[in-house]
């Protein structure tokens, strides 16, 4: 069964960038069935194909211009997110690397003063 908090969530998704496939996934894990997904993806598709008028009296549909726009920011964000996770990976293993170097100094140290 579609509701208006249905719709309004998708349409809000879609405006942040998420895509149709990533908003179905986030609907079918939160106990929507796929029928109703896709019957609520039909009303939206719908409410937002308004045409304007195009050069030379072809007609433009703005739903597919921000579709063909939302996919590459969607996917900006999720590289962006990846560059982002092994950046922190990195600079954990550096510091564990660190820890572990000053730590072996120390116990030198220790070892070169009390038997030497």
């Amino acid at each position: 069964m579609i509701t208006d908090e249905l719709l309004s969530y998708i349409n809000k998704q879609l405006e942040d960038g998420f895509t149709k496939d990533q908003i179905k996934e986030t609907l079918t894990s939160s106990g929507w069935t796929i029928k109703d997904a896709q019957e609520a993806f039909d009303v939206v598709d719908n409410s937002s194909k308004k045409e304007v008028g195009g050069i030379g009296g072809e007609d433009v549909k703005i739903s597919s211009a921000v579709n063909q726009i939302q996919q590459p920011i969607a996917n900006a964000k999720s590289i962006a997110l990846q560059q982002s996770e092994v950046k922190s990976n990195a600079v954990s293993s550096m510091l564990i690397i660190l820890g572990i170097v000053l730590l072996l100094g120390a116990v030198g140290v220790y070892v070169y003063f009390i038997f030497f």
